[in-house]
């Protein structure tokens, strides 16, 4: 018998404040209201004081297939979404359109895959920092969604 995984949703459940643009203020600092790393704080505590609105309201959704493994980082109007197709995937916090999507490899050869994502982004003033698969750290352009540089670990 052949199980199917159900098909993972990234969804806006997130406050729309403004129709989105990409001005310098939308690619803030991250600060205590962003979620930048794995359960938020050095410490881990998973917890956040950010204010929710009193009803959450659904959004957007966005469909990235039988691929998402880990948590999502949110800095500023962007969501970060790790994916097991070796893509990095920007998003509108506002509206959930794709900013940018950076990759893994350039060209996945056939009957190959992609080094995956299976760990949660960290995301700096300047970079996003993630680890794939076969051991590879990459540090990408927050802005651009371009390679600053990767690191083969051992």
């Amino acid at each position: 018998m052949r199980v199917r995984p159900q098909a993972l949703t990234v969804c806006g459940l997130l406050v729309c404040l403004g129709t989105f643009t990409a001005t310098a203020a939308e690619w803030k600092v991250p600060d205590e209201d962003s979620w930048a790393s794995f359960r938020h704080t050095p410490a881990l505590t998973g917890v956040t004081t950010a204010k929710l609105p009193e009803k959450l309201e659904l959004l957007w959704q966005v469909e990235l297939g039988d691929q998402i493994v880990a948590t999502a980082a949110i800095v500023g109007e962007h969501v970060y979404v790790p994916c097991l197709s070796g893509e990095l995937v920007c998003l509108s916090k506002a509206t959930g359109q794709r900013v940018w999507t950076y990759k893994t490899v350039e060209k996945v050869e056939p009957n190959t895959f992609a080094p995956g994502f299976k760990s949660s982004p960290t995301v700096t003033a300047d970079a996003v920092y993630l680890g794939d698969e076969d051991g590879v750290m990459h540090a990408i352009d927050r802005r651009k969604g371009t390679k600053l540089w990767t690191f083969q670990t051992d």
